[in-house]
């Protein structure tokens, strides 16, 4: 057995069992010497009266040994105790008996420290809450008091944690409220009363948690989720609800500016002044006079120390040239690239869409086409993504949906992001007039919004609709037919041009023009590999000397000669001369000239240049 060294009794130097003592007292001492715990506690228990410090102290020193059958921390506690307190009521004559036992106040303070000591480990090995309650219940006194505290929070914290409901955290901040884990606790009390109260995520879960805990710090989680579910169809009646009927929601700003976008997603003035008209108590009203000015105006490209911006027709700078890549602006947003990213800004040169994908398409029909990671999503005009990062390409909007390829197959989605016409489809088109074409397998044919295939995919190949027919193709030739599938001419011709002007169309057969697509009284047409100009009695005006030429406009063709391209007008005369790497149309007639990686500005309706880069 272990003798417990540490709980020592010694008997003074020199005494013997011959002992001048004899009484029982001394015997007592004698017997615990020797280990007769029995015969000593008999005796101990005989002196409490007479000599009680003695006998509590020979008492406690027996219990508080594990090697016997009275081992009882608990009880050789009271009885230190007890001794303590008659010693210090104890005469000197009885004091000057007990030391020679060595009873003195320091083998009582040790007596006392040992008892505390060996019930604070049995306390840490049981490693309960139950063990730790008892031991700060019964030894409050003791040193080891803190480590105990530590311990009983530690595990009733654990205790919480597993349970991990709000009455378990509640429980504990209630019960343990200076434990150094109740500052996390009520933040977990407040996650899971947050949780438990929402967890059917619906948005009057959500009212009612604001209604009763309005300073809860998960208040704008909720008010979050309000937003969320009360504008999930994106569109502007659902943005002008919210505002209308959450006054208060810290996103009412948000979703002010977010139903302003999609509002005027066509960006023009027409429509921004009646947002204006509709919403006169838009907070940021400064905002949309200025962007009404701004909208009218036409906004160019232009570079300055190889980094880009925006200056006006006037060649006033709007926006300074600190992007890597700017595209025109479109629809009121304009793609911009920064350190490596993509995003958009508006004309007043605020950030719209983060600049955080790989790639940015400009936007059309309120959506712009974005890229990450080399899979494809699409944002609206509020900055929002209605699609995950999924696609292998996303087509843009026609007539309310939007093509998508995944895994080699095509299908359409809404504006929601939510698939309407599986990916079933090895081609797909647009919708034009509710009509799209498709191939399934290797013929082609057309569909309706629903899916539902409308003309049947009996075609080598088939173009969108388009006033009402589209161009058709079995075997090497072409044909054009109407919505319900009846040929307007038969597959005869070599070659149809798509292009719709004037009511007439160019079609090409047997070498010759069947009909023309005039503009300004002018059609372009083709013949030797060379494009002219015709006028409407089919005389040639202007020789087939281009390798392109585009339609006129306002007294001025694109035209390729000789690899360059230039501007003539109806005479065949150069307004710009032919040595040009490119020419793109942009809005407000205005045409934007490339030469050897220089910019330029051209207007049509003036015949002018509006601003030239350095070095053009």
């Amino acid at each position: 057995m272990d003798k417990r060294s540490s709980f020592s009794f010694v008997v003074a130097a020199g005494l013997t069992i011959g002992t001048l003592w004899t009484g029982k007292l001394e015997k007592g001492f004698e017997a615990l010497r020797i280990y007769d715990y029995f015969k000593a506690k008999h005796l101990f228990e005989k002196c409490e009266k007479s000599y009680p410090a003695g006998a509590f102290y020979g008492l406690s020193s027996i219990l508080s040994k594990n090697d016997n059958p009275f081992f009882n921390l608990d009880s050789a506690y009271v009885y230190v105790l007890k001794s303590q307190t008659c010693y210090l009521r104890a005469s000197a004559k009885e004091k000057k008996l007990y030391r020679n036992f060595n009873l003195n106040d320091s083998a009582l303070v040790l007596l006392l420290s040992e008892i505390q000591q060996h019930a604070f480990e049995i306390c840490q090995k049981k490693n309960s809450l139950e063990s730790c309650e008892k031991y700060l219940s019964f030894y409050s006194q003791a040193p080891q008091v803190k480590e105990v505290l530590q311990l009983r929070n530690r595990l009733a914290y654990k205790q919480a944690t597993d349970k991990n409901d709000y009455a378990a955290y509640a429980g504990f901040t209630e019960h343990y409220p200076n434990a150094e884990q109740v500052k996390e606790a009520r933040e977990r009390l407040e996650d899971r009363r947050f949780r438990e109260l929402t967890k059917d995520k619906s948005l009057k879960s959500y009212e009612d948690f604001i209604l009763h805990f309005p300073d809860s710090p998960f208040r704008i989680d909720a008010e979050n989720s309000i937003y969320a579910l009360s504008t999930e169809k994106g569109n502007v009646d659902a943005y002008a609800s919210f505002i209308r009927k959450y006054p208060e929601n810290h996103n009412v700003q948000s979703a002010w500016r977010n139903l302003y976008a999609l509002y005027t997603s066509d960006y023009s003035p027409k429509r921004i002044a009646q947002f204006r008209t509709d919403y006169p108590d838009y907070p940021f009203l400064d905002t949309v006079n200025k962007e009404l000015e701004l909208s009218a105006l036409p906004f160019l490209k232009f570079r300055e120390n190889n980094r880009f911006g925006f200056i006006d027709s006037t060649g006033t700078v709007r926006i300074p040239a600190i992007y890597e890549w700017v595209e025109n602006f479109s629809e009121g947003l304009a793609a911009v690239g920064l350190n490596g990213k993509a995003g958009f800004i508006n004309k007043s040169g605020k950030t719209i869409v983060p600049i955080l994908y790989d790639e940015a398409d400009s936007y059309q029909n309120g959506f712009a086409v974005v890229k990450q990671n080399g899979k494809s999503s699409m944002v609206n005009k509020a900055g929002k993504l209605i699609l995950a990062f999924e696609y292998d390409e996303v087509f843009n909007f026609s007539e309310g949906l939007a093509s998508v390829l995944k895994n080699g197959k095509y299908g359409y989605v809404d504006q929601k992001g939510s698939t309407v016409i599986p990916l079933k489809f090895n081609k797909a088109g647009d919708f034009i007039e509710g009509l799209s074409f498709v191939e399934i397998g290797d013929k082609w044919g057309y569909i309706n919004k629903t899916g539902t295939i409308v003309i049947p995919c009996k075609f080598d190949w088939a173009d969108n609709f388009q006033a009402g027919v589209a161009r058709i193709k079995i075997g090497q030739r072409y044909g054009l037919i109407r919505a319900n599938g009846d040929s307007v001419s038969a597959t005869e011709s070599e070659k149809i041009n798509p292009a719709f002007s004037e009511d007439l169309r160019p079609v090409l057969k047997k070498g010759k023009w069947i009909n023309t697509d005039f503009h300004e009284g002018l059609a372009r047409v083709k013949k030797g590999g060379k494009y002219g100009f015709i006028d409407k009695s089919g005389k040639t005006v202007i020789p087939f000397d281009y390798q392109e030429a585009e339609p006129f406009r306002k007294g001025c063709s694109v035209v390729l000669f000789e690899g360059k391209y230039g501007i003539i007008d109806p005479e065949n005369n150069f307004i710009v001369p032919a040595e040009l790497d490119e020419i793109k149309p942009l809005e407000d007639d205005v045409l934007q000239l490339s030469k050897q990686d220089k910019l330029a500005y051209f207007r049509v309706s003036i015949k002018n240049y509006i601003w030239k880069e350095q070095g053009y």
